[in-house]
């Protein structure tokens, strides 16, 4: 196997950001790559998944620590896919007594009460979801494959366990109009989110909206990277920016 980089070879270890926030000592990991699933605005559809063994996957982490790490974010697109593998990583931390304050990635149909408990007694702190939207029929455009209550579910569990819930959505679908920015406000409000990250949709090359859109001639196939427009949108870019401005002010 390939020895992972030194994380003590970094110049200036209080330099890190997860999502915009600084933190000191923090390093990543990744446990696994590819995705088995197909939705719509990603590039990385049908990649095939595949894994790291638990033993290489807590050796890093054990090299990380003694380097010097007090957080660690793991990258995985799909940390939880095999509950069973989540499960032993988490237990071999806890049995190496690891302490560090681990944040993750996690699609909100994977997760229940059970596995939740587990991630907090290894040290995990904050579940980074990907709502995407809080539209059932947004969710069924991007073929998302999860529910609006899949999300209020997981967000509402991973705040019983005392967990840090940031979520991310994006805007700008075909269908979309003031009435799904009003659901968004209403989820804000009937959930314990803590953080949240709105992003604009974008458009690019080697995804399913982007080959629709430039078969149907809506972008030109020299447009590799078009953020939703008038084009595919009901709304211009500058107006979608306005609308996530105002949408973060009501969080």
């Amino acid at each position: 196997s390939i020895e992972p980089p030194s994380f003590d070879l970094a110049r200036n270890k209080k330099y890190g950001y997860l999502y915009g926030i600084k933190v000191n000592n923090i390093a990543g990991i990744m446990t696994s790559r590819g995705c088995p699933y197909e939705c719509t605005f990603c590039t990385f559809r049908r990649v095939r998944y595949r894994e790291r063994s638990v033993g290489q996957v807590i050796e890093e982490i054990k090299k990380r620590r003694k380097e010097g790490a007090d957080y660690l974010i793991f990258y995985d697109d799909n940390f939880l896919m095999r509950e069973q593998r989540a499960r032993e990583i988490m237990n071999e931390i806890i049995k190496n007594k690891i302490p560090l304050k681990i944040a993750l990635q996690a699609r909100v149909d994977f997760v229940n009460q059970d596995l939740l408990k587990k991630l907090k007694e290894a040290g995990v702190i904050i579940m980074i979801f990907g709502l995407e939207s809080v539209n059932q029929d947004v969710l069924d455009f991007y073929k998302k494959k999860a529910t609006v209550a899949n999300a209020e579910k997981a967000v509402s569990l991973a705040h019983q366990f005392g967990l840090i819930t940031f979520g991310t959505l994006i805007i700008g679908a075909p269908m979309e109009t003031a009435r799904h920015f009003e659901a968004d406000r209403k989820f804000f409000k009937k959930t314990p989110l803590d953080l949240v990250s709105i992003h604009i949709l974008d458009y690019v090359c080697g995804s399913t909206l982007w080959e629709e859109a430039s078969r149907k001639k809506l972008i030109d196939k020299s447009e590799i990277h078009v953020a939703a427009d008038r084009r595919v949108s009901h709304y211009t870019t500058e107006e979608l920016a306005g609308i996530r401005n105002e949408l973060i002010k009501s969080f």
